[in-house]
């Protein structure tokens, strides 16, 4: 991660009060009160978001419990969040997830989908080694699903909007 990105996720950590490191490799940035995995993003106003490199079925899966937290810098300012921050549930990127998930089964012209393994002979470990290398670069999150999000002014709204989440969905598997 590059050095200006840390510096966008430790502002927004400090913005909602979230004291929480992690390591390196962790499968989410941090959690908001031992409960919900939270993933820290930033983008440029106006912009879409990156998401990670090697996006597989098994990314898609262990994303199905995450809060995002998307935060925006202006173009001339990438060392400054300085726009809003954006909370997205779970349930916020499920159409995208499926949408991304598709695109895994299907492939393209020049990469290797799901549904193209089952047409592979030959070992099973080989075919394996194949389906490992299945994934979407760095898939974005559209505008359409951010501006789903909830803009958050602080970390007492941040607090107030996750304790309500909880409160009205009991069952999530998020918690």
């Amino acid at each position: 991660m590059p050095a200006q990105d840390d510096k966008r996720e430790n502002q927004q950590k400090k913005f909602l009060s979230l004291t929480e490191s992690h390591k390196r490799d962790q499968k989410y940035d941090c959690l908001w009160n031992n409960k919900a995995k939270i993933e820290l993003k930033t983008r440029q106003v106006g912009k879409s978001c990156t998401t990670k490199r090697r996006v597989t079925e098994n990314t898609l899966k262990e994303w199905e419990d995450v809060f995002w937290v998307i935060s925006e810098y202006k173009k001339d300012k990438p060392d400054t969040i300085d726009g809003n921050t954006i909370l997205l549930f779970p349930e916020h990127l499920s159409d995208w997830r499926k949408k991304t998930l598709d695109g895994l089964k299907k492939g393209t012209d020049k990469q290797l989908g799901y549904n193209d393994i089952n047409y592979l002979k030959g070992p099973n470990e080989i075919i394996e080694k194949v389906k490992k290398q299945v994934h979407k670069n760095d898939p974005h999150i559209g505008l359409k699903f951010i501006n789903m999000g909830i803009v958050i002014k602080d970390s007492k709204h941040f607090n107030e909007v996750m304790e309500k989440y909880y409160k009205e969905k009991p069952n999530d598997k998020s918690r």
